[in-house]
Order: structure tokens, then sequence, then C-alpha cells
């Protein structure tokens, strides 16, 4: 006999019942899921194990309002968030959209304090040349396309970058090449 202090509580009974008009079984078939014939004879886990395999049968609870739940993401899902730069979905809670926000903020913090000072990017802080970036690049179609111009736009450039687009490398190329020093 289940002391009376474990056994299912009033609002776990309720929403066994609740469970059984949304799926249309008796008391005693969601019962016979844990070898019982009555939720009051139902300890807590044993209720608790009910309600979640039917929860996970009918794909998940509904909240009042028909809205899903609040999801509690594992710190796995949340770093696979993180790195895959996807959207939080909706569903997450507000604790867990706080963390992939800050997270994504302290990883993007770390990768700048990370890059190269603009001495050590190859041309160590001068004009960049086309030959620098065709070096990252490795083709002229690669570096027309990172510009978002035609390839022969970029060979008109000649042999230096135009100041204009020195920036624009920097970034591009990840610290690879870095802007000039400009002496106001």
């Amino acid at each position: 006999m289940t002391p009376a202090s474990a056994l299912a509580t009033p609002d776990q009974i309720a929403y066994l019942k609740r469970l059984c008009v949304q799926t249309g079984k008796t008391d005693l078939q969601l019962c016979a899921m844990v070898g019982k014939t009555d939720f009051e004879a139902l300890s807590k886990g044993e209720a608790s194990k009910i309600i979640g395999t039917i929860k996970l049968a009918i794909g998940g609870d509904k909240r009042a309002d028909g809205e899903s739940p609040s999801r509690f993401p594992t710190p796995l899902a949340i770093r696979q968030l993180v790195e895959s730069g996807g959207e939080i979905p909706k569903d997450y809670d507000e604790h867990a959209r706080w963390v992939v926000t800050h997270t994504r903020l302290a990883v993007e913090l770390k990768r700048l304090a990370g890059r190269r000072s603009r001495s050590e990017g190859v041309n160590r802080g001068g004009d960049i040349k086309i030959s620098d970036l065709l070096k990252h690049f490795r083709t002229w179609d690669e570096l027309a396309k990172a510009f978002d111009v035609t390839v022969p736009t970029a060979k008109a450039w000649g042999e230096i970058l135009p100041a204009a687009r020195a920036y624009e490398a920097e970034v591009k190329t990840d610290g690879f090449v870095t802007a000039p020093f400009r002496n106001a």
C-alpha cells in the first residue's frame, strides 16, 4: 500500500482526467500503463510517468491559452544554436533566449578581441596590395565576389586596393590585411 503522502496529488489526478478526455482513453486504460486500476491508487511517480508518456504521445502539453509551453533547452542545444547563428525558437523561455543572445555577444566580442592589430596584417598597416588579397581569396573570381564587383572592375584597381575599400578588405579577410594607418 502506498503511503498517503506519496499518493498522486489532486492536481495530478485532475490533469489525468483531462488527458482522458483529450485522448479518448478511459481512466482504467491510463492506469493500466503502470499496473493500477484507479487514479486514487497511483503514487506521485506513477502519475508523473503516465502524464509524461501521454504528453509525449500527443505531441506535448498545451497551456490554457492554447500555446505550447516554454522550452528549456539543454546546454548542448544552446551551444548548437549559438554556433549555427540560427533564429531563436519562439518557444524558448525568456532565460534561454537571454543566454543565447548574450552568448552570441560574448562570442563576437571574443572574436573581435582576438583579431590582429593593424600592424599584424600582411601589409603591416600600409597600403593593401592586390597581390595580398589574391593570396587570401586565391582567385580573381573569389576576390571580385567578396567585394561584390566584377572581375574586370577588381583588375582595374591596379596593384593597390583603393583606400575607400581598405576597411572593407580588413573585415572581409578577418584581419589578413589591415586598413592603412592614416595621420590626420
